[in-house]
């Protein structure tokens, strides 16, 4: 994973962060943003919590979250591999 080691207790933050997330990419939909546009205008929640990798300053991971949540929002997203689901 990405940070340091956590309980469950983490859970709640964790899940309050994507829904902000969610709100953030819809109030964009609302507005009629276009996903060229949220993808690169929707920049405030790059410093919440700063990655600790090598990629941190890399802007192209927070273009991939809003792309992400843009589409799964629209009913655009896709699976990245539906035809092999996981093994149960």
């Amino acid at each position: 994973g990405h940070g340091l080691l956590c309980d469950k207790g983490y859970l709640d933050e964790q899940g309050s962060y994507i829904q902000e997330w969610k709100d953030y990419v819809w109030n964009a939909v609302e507005r009629g943003v276009t996903k060229e546009d949220a993808i690169y205008s929707l920049t405030d929640k790059i410093t919440r919590y700063p990655m600790e990798s090598p990629h941190q300053d890399n802007p192209a991971v927070n273009r991939m979250n809003v792309a992400n949540i843009y589409d799964f929002l629209t009913n655009n997203w896709k699976p990245s591999n539906p035809q092999n689901p996981p093994a149960r």
